[in-house]
């Protein structure tokens, strides 16, 4: 999918203002991700993403991933309306990337994080 294909997604699921104010919670959430998340996750999904949003993902392969749950997650992400942010972006990228590296990243995470990946099925 190209970038603004993403974005346009992005915008419509958010109810965003713009492409911008899509590409600025985009990559908020993409960066917060990155910190649940291992390194080879993260550049595995970096590598399926437009690069305009992929590149907020931390590929160092020296960080090491965090422990934190959903509410941790939605509490760093520090947006006025975090829930609908990481729905609409996560959301698009289960709708972007292959199938088996929206099971391996949902593998890397806690089954409450399958609810803004649009799997709400998956949660337990």
């Amino acid at each position: 999918m190209r970038s603004d294909e993403f974005l346009a997604e992005v915008r419509r699921r958010g109810g965003y203002n713009d492409q911008r104010e899509a590409a600025d919670v985009a990559r908020t959430v993409l960066s917060v991700l990155s910190e649940r998340i291992p390194p080879r996750t993260a550049s595995g999904l970096a590598a399926q993403l437009p690069d305009e949003v992929g590149g907020a993902l931390d590929t160092d392969p020296d960080r090491h991933a965090g422990g934190f749950g959903l509410a941790e997650f939605y509490a760093r992400l520090g947006t006025p309306e975090p829930e609908r942010d990481a729905a609409a972006v996560l959301g698009t990228v289960s709708e972007s990337v292959s199938g088996g590296e929206v099971n391996h990243l949902l593998g890397q995470l806690p089954s409450g994080y399958a609810v803004p990946f649009g799997k709400p099925d998956l949660a337990g």
